[in-house]
């Protein structure tokens, strides 16, 4: 048996990143109102990244344990929608007492705590909705993250529904929807594009690599690490629903 090599090798610290500020500010400026902040249920919360969007916010909804987030960071809750499943009965009970509009559900159902938030932001009349706190290190959970916004994005304006993390900015596309990217990245900036939807259909001009009457299975990766070209960079989505992915690195 051969004896095993060490090698001394140097790994830099991981450093958290905070959101890209400029895409970010350009992508909510243009978000049509009102404007939904949904706090999901991630163990791991960027305080700082919530309170900057909260800010730019109209309403804040909690899906389920979001709610103890929400709390630690010091953000007033208007909805708190879930099973409770992961909350502590003392913060639900303090909710009620100060007001906050509750929806709850029976654990036995079909939808996640994530898609009835959703579900909540499109019936109370919310044009556009923000998600944060949706990444948990749980591949299960954050591809669920993404099947129901795409269910959902369809019930919000253009450009209307965005999943944001310290990793990555992501505008979610559904069916009969063009978004301009090149309004918000500059020419030369890297982005991907995932279909998170059986059938998808799209078209694209305006960046390196064009895809026209593409027809896409689900997290087809063919659009991955794509460049934007010029200001006129377009996707439209001819059926299904995408993922635009806006790297923070």
């Amino acid at each position: 048996m051969l004896p095993l090599k060490v090698y001394d090798i140097q790994v830099a610290p991981v450093k958290a990143n905070s959101i890209k500020r400029d895409v970010l500010e350009s992508l909510l400026s243009q978000c049509i109102r009102p404007l939904a902040l949904i706090i999901s249920g991630s163990p791991i919360a960027n305080a700082t990244s919530l309170l900057r969007v909260a800010s730019c916010c109209d309403a804040v909804i909690a899906a389920d344990y979001g709610a103890a987030v929400a709390i630690d960071a010091g953000i007033a809750l208007d909805y708190l929608v879930g099973d409770m499943d992961s909350l502590p009965k003392e913060i639900y009970n303090k909710l009620a007492h100060e007001h906050v509009n509750i929806i709850a559900y029976n654990v036995e159902k079909d939808e996640t705590d994530l898609e009835l938030a959703l579900r909540c932001a499109h019936e109370q009349g919310f044009k556009s909705t923000v998600v944060l706190n949706w990444r948990g290190g749980r591949i299960d959970h954050e591809l669920a993250c993404l099947g129901a916004a795409a269910k959902m994005a369809n019930s919000f304006a253009p450009s209307g529904l965005l999943l944001l993390s310290d990793s990555e900015i992501i505008i979610v596309v559904a069916q009969g929807r063009e978004v301009n990217v090149g309004k918000y990245l500059a020419a030369g900036q890297i982005f991907s594009t995932l279909p998170i939807m059986a059938s998808t259909v799209i078209s694209e001009c305006g960046l390196r690599w064009n895809l026209q009457g593409a027809k896409l299975e689900v997290l087809d990766p063919r659009g991955i690490s794509n460049v934007v070209e010029d200001k006129s960079a377009a996707i439209q989505v001819e059926s299904g629903a995408i993922a635009i992915i806006i790297n923070n690195h």
